[in-house]
C-alpha cells in the first residue's frame, strides 16, 4: 500500500479531509480565522481538481490551481520563463485589407488623447493593471504600424530624390 501524508490544522479532526484518504493520496493543510491565511496541498483524489493552494486573502497573496485556476500576488514575481497564450495575434495590420490611420489623424489622436489608439492610459493601468497578452499583442501592433509609417515615409524621400535629380539634370 502507498505511504500516506497527513498533515492539517482545523477545528474537528476530519475537516479538510485529513482522515479517510484514499491510499496514495497526500494532503497538507493549514488553515486561518476567516480563511485569511492558509495553505492546502492535495493530490490525486483526494479533493476534485487535484488541488494546490497558499493564501492570505488580506494581503492580496493566492496561489490557487485545479480547477479553480487563480493565482494573485502583491510584489515582484523572478521566473526565467513565462508563457502567455492569446487567440490574436497583430500581423493583421500587414494585410491589405488594415487600414492604417494617417500620421497627421495620428498626431491629432495623441494631441487631443496624450496617449496612443487603442492603448489604455496610465489611469486605466494604474486603477486596473495589465493584461500581459493583451498588451503584447498592442504592442505588437503599434511596431508593425510604425514599420509601416517608415516605409511610407522611405518611399516618400525616394520619390524626392528622384524628383531632384530629375530637376537637376533639366
Amino acid at each position: 500500500m502507498p505511504s500516506k501524508l497527513r498533515i492539517g490544522a482545523g477545528t474537528t479532526p476530519n475537516q479538510y479531509g485529513i482522515t479517510g484518504l484514499i491510499p496514495g493520496d497526500m494532503v497538507f493543510q493549514t488553515i486561518g480565522n476567516n480563511q485569511n491565511h492558509g495553505m492546502i496541498f492535495y493530490l490525486k483524489n483526494n479533493q476534485p481538481g487535484n488541488y494546490f493552494k497558499f493564501g492570505d486573502v488580506n494581503n492580496g497573496i493566492w496561489i490557487k490551481f485545479g480547477f479553480d485556476k487563480i493565482a494573485r500576488f502583491d510584489g515582484a514575481i523572478y521566473a526565467k520563463e513565462i508563457q502567455v497564450s492569446t487567440n490574436v495575434w497583430a500581423d493583421y495590420v500587414f494585410t491589405k485589407e488594415y487600414k492604417l490611420l494617417s500620421l497627421k489623424d495620428l498626431d491629432k489622436y495623441i494631441t487631443i488623447n496624450k496617449h496612443l489608439p487603442e492603448i489604455p492610459t496610465e489611469k486605466d493601468i494604474f486603477e486596473s493593471g495589465i493584461d500581459v497578452g493583451k498588451i503584447n499583442v498592442l504592442l505588437l501592433k503599434k511596431i508593425e504600424e510604425l514599420t509601416l509609417y517608415m516605409i511610407q515615409i522611405n518611399d516618400k524621400c525616394i520619390e524626392l530624390e528622384n524628383q531632384v535629380s530629375t530637376l537637376k539634370l533639366k
